[in-house]
């Protein structure tokens, strides 16, 4: 930016030069030096014509003079005159376009992340085990934020806890893309995932004796219209007594970002 203003101001120093020369070289011909042309006017047939000396400088200002007292000149110099408004119109409309297209853009986005999309888990029901099959569970996800959310990833499943670790094939951490349609604000979606195994007749008698947990853990992974990732996790624990899915205390298990 600074080498482009040196460079103008450098051009007009240059100009502002280049015309005073001009101007003082103009002055020493025509005043200090004055040159002289004989203007002859025309006379009647066989009469001498009357001739008399005039500066050049004013005959110049009368070839001036008598150039611009034609229409075309007029019409030409009006014409010049419109082009350069329209031109400066134009670039001033375009420049002012692009400031407000700009200024709409910046508000869109402050408000996108002033008004973020929030997504939370509900309603998560256990369909009746069977044995030999994997275990389901339903659940809604639901957007409580001010604008719609992306849905990117998931990881999430069925598993069973025996009150310290999980059971066999543990918690798988792959995520998954999501075919879902994009969720506006207030809006739900209901999602089912169940287990990587075939939970048994005893495990099912274990999980009605309490010594086995039927666990919904999760992760799910959107994105707002900015492109900005948020992540909700989830860990629910099944409660045989009240047929209800019991929220983790734990932070770290459950989260909207």
């Amino acid at each position: 930016m600074g080498g482009c203003f040196m460079t103008v101001r450098r051009c007009l120093l240059f100009a502002t030069f280049l015309t005073l020369g001009i101007l003082l070289l103009i002055f020493g011909i025509l005043v200090l030096h004055p040159i002289y042309i004989n203007i002859c006017e025309t006379s009647h047939a066989g009469a001498p014509q009357k001739c008399e000396p005039n500066n050049v400088l004013y005959i110049a200002f009368l070839e001036i003079g008598r150039r611009i007292s034609h229409a075309e000149f007029w019409t030409a110099l009006a014409t010049i005159f419109i082009a350069v408004f329209t031109l400066t119109l134009k670039r001033s409309t375009d420049k002012l376009w692009e400031t407000n297209k700009e200024q709409i853009h910046l508000a869109r986005d402050e408000f996108i992340s002033s008004h973020r999309p929030r997504l939370i888990v509900r309603q998560f029901v256990l369909l009746t085990p069977r044995p030999d099959q994997p275990l389901k569970i339903t659940f809604a996800v639901i957007n409580v934020g001010d604008t719609e959310a992306i849905f990117k990833f998931i990881a999430a499943e069925a598993a069973l806890l025996n009150g310290r670790y999980w059971e066999a094939p543990g918690i798988d951490f792959i995520v998954k893309p999501v075919s879902e349609r994009p969720i506006k604000n207030g809006q739900r979606v209901s999602m089912t995932i169940q287990s990587r195994f075939n939970i048994t007749a005893d495990q099912i008698k274990a999980v009605e004796q309490a010594a086995l947990i039927i666990c919904a853990v999760g992760e799910l992974t959107y994105i707002d219209c900015l492109g900005t990732e948020r992540r909700t996790g989830f860990r629910r624990n099944y409660d045989v007594s009240t047929d209800i899915f019991g929220i983790s205390p734990n932070q770290d298990q459950e989260y909207q970002d």
